[in-house]
């Protein structure tokens, strides 16, 4: 019985047809249906039943996938295993990023990892595309907010607060005290968070855990990507609320100022966390590892 075979056989039922899989195999429809095909004749059983319109498991199929999904996966482990005896980590490392946080905070980071594992094939999925870590065969994912994976292990990489800023040229031209100014002016957003138009400030210095400020900020442009969101910020068209790590430098260079010093952004979404996911195994493979290790470390500061 060849590995391939139940391969196939497993990526059929869970994407749901032979085209799918032959899709993401690069093969014909016809060589991923007559494998499975090989497979059943070697059984002696008919595992998926065939129309025009779907595939579906056979009762038989049914008992012989949910035995044959985890012995796949502890030969795959074993074979991990074996080649992590190794001292150089080669092979293929699927990472998945939101676009933001990839271009303006790990990109610069993979020239260092890059030295430390050359032989290594880094396949960098730069999307804000929740994608499905499974099916796209994710090693390592990076999540900010709500981690949804079921069965995937998410660590907290970085706790990142929300700043309020404008450019200097903005703030030349409106006089921002306290955040009841903030339904007068321009304000930027984000398509996809709606309910962001409501933002949340509290005194910096303020003893009091519940003094907050809601304020109904005036959005006059929206985008669906933070950096374009910051680029407009800095073109000087309105207030924005973005992630510390994503204005980081244009506020240490004066380009963006954070605006009213004496609140926080303290909105719901505004304490979000950076969150490393990965598959909840026992055996977590070297290379998943390095790259692991090489992020916590980097941003444990």
């Amino acid at each position: 019985m060849q590995i391939e075979h139940l391969e196939m056989f497993i990526e059929t039922v869970q994407l749901g047809s032979f085209a799918a899989v032959a899709e993401k195999r690069q093969l014909s429809a016809t060589s991923v249906s007559r494998s499975v095909q090989q497979l059943e004749h070697q059984l002696g059983l008919k595992l998926l039943q065939r129309s025009t319109r779907k595939l579906s498991l056979t009762e038989a199929g049914e008992v012989y996938y949910q035995q044959v999904v985890p012995i796949l996966q502890s030969l795959t482990q074993a074979h991990q295993q074996a080649q992590d005896i190794k001292q150089t980590l080669q092979g293929k490392l699927r990472v998945t990023v939101p676009i933001g946080f990839a271009e303006s905070r790990l990109i610069p980071l993979i020239p260092a990892f890059h030295a430390l594992h050359p032989e290594l094939r880094l396949e960098l999925l730069i999307t804000d595309e929740c994608l499905d870590l499974q099916q796209e065969k994710i090693d390592v994912g990076v999540r900010i907010g709500q981690v949804n994976e079921i069965n995937w292990v998410a660590k907290p990489l970085l706790q990142v607060p929300f700043i309020a800023c404008a450019s200097p040229a903005f703030l030349r031209q409106h006089s921002l005290k306290n955040p009841d100014d903030l339904q007068r002016v321009p304000c930027l957003g984000l398509i996809p968070h709606p309910s962001a138009k409501q933002w949340r400030f509290s005194l910096k210095k303020s003893d009091l855990a519940n003094a907050f400020v809601d304020v109904w900020v005036n959005q006059t442009l929206l985008t669906t990507h933070e950096q374009s969101t910051k680029q407009l910020c800095l073109a000087g068209q309105g207030v924005a609320l973005l992630p510390f790590w994503l204005v980081q430098q244009e506020l240490a260079t004066g380009q963006l100022l954070e605006i009213l010093p004496d609140y926080r952004a303290a909105y719901p979404q505004s304490e979000g966390k950076i969150w490393i996911t990965y598959p909840n195994r026992d055996y977590i493979p070297a290379k998943s590892r390095a790259f692991i290790d090489f992020l916590m470390a980097e941003f444990k500061n």
